[in-house]
């Protein structure tokens, strides 16, 4: 069982009405509750008074999210969605894994001591935090000591989307090709690269390479990506050393390539502000013949 726990020290009513917690807390948990329901056999346990959490100064978790106005806003209706088909019961702390007497937040400047909560059961259980933002929760990793014990325990913390894929290949669940197809997904989309002229290419070497450019390129807008000398983002010409490469209806949507480095190149199409990437060409083989 993959686990989560929800982290109700991350509500603390910082949120000054329904608006301000869709728009800038739900918003980015809703795609962090995506990448969780991709995993197989996972679950979301919380505090049994979770619900009682503040979200604004007058407002709890429960009669936010019960509102009138919540019932209309979509963005709060999917959350509650998510949340329903994850949750699991009982209470985490109606069956706590937690046997030390103390649990020590040691990255936080008061040292505050968090034992009976739901960080507290996340480093018992070894499982992930899910916080909310503006809470002193945004960092990916949250620190706890526990009592008669010096050594310091790391809790991943997700709190945005994206993160979850890093941690799973940071801790070898996932492979490199679904940790890029997982992670870089608003301008970029890997379901029609060739396998042959895929990931397959890309060695231990040369990730950090491929990640740093994708990150480039996602932070971009479509003006910056057309006009920066950098990624040297082209057409790619279809002629008799070519054509053979991509299909008639791939040439049809138009091929364009972009810079990995001097050498190693990208290829695909864009479709509807999305680049489609086909293949990669890691020795400059293909790149010239077009």
């Amino acid at each position: 069982m993959n686990e989560f726990i929800l982290n109700e020290l991350s509500l603390s009513g910082q949120f000054s009405d329904v608006t301000d917690f869709s728009d800038n807390g739900i918003r980015h948990l809703t795609e962090a509750l995506g990448d969780i329901r991709t995993l197989q056999n996972s679950a979301i346990l919380k505090k049994s008074d979770f619900y009682q959490s503040k979200v604004t100064p007058q407002n709890s978790f429960h009669e936010i999210i019960f509102s009138t106005e919540a019932r209309l806003n979509d963005r709060i209706r999917k959350f509650k969605g998510q949340l329903a088909a994850l949750q699991n019961e009982p209470y985490w702390d109606n069956a706590t894994a937690q046997t030390r007497t103390a649990y020590i937040r040691t990255d936080s400047e008061k040292g505050e001591d968090v034992t009976s909560t739901g960080v507290a059961e996340a480093c018992a259980r070894k499982a992930c935090l899910i916080s909310f933002r503006r809470s002193g929760y945004e960092k990916e990793i949250v620190k706890v000591k526990t009592a008669d014990d010096d050594t310091i325990h790391n809790i991943n913390n997700i709190c945005k989307g994206g993160q979850l894929i890093t941690i799973l290949y940071d801790n070898g669940i996932i492979g490199f090709d679904k940790y890029i197809a997982g992670r870089f997904r608003q301008k970029l989309n890997f379901s029609k690269i060739d396998k042959q002229n895929g990931f397959s290419l890309i060695d231990d070497e040369n990730k950090k390479l491929v990640i740093d450019c994708f990150s480039n390129f996602e932070n971009k807008t479509w003006q910056q990506i057309i006009t920066d000398d950098a990624l040297d983002y082209k057409p790619f010409d279809k002629n008799k050393k070519t054509k053979h490469f991509f299909s008639g209806e791939q040439w049809e949507k138009g091929i364009f390539k972009f810079r990995i480095d001097s050498k190693k190149r990208c290829f695909g199409y864009k479709e509807n502000d999305i680049f489609y990437v086909l293949r990669f060409d890691m020795r400059h083989k293909l790149s010239d013949k077009g």
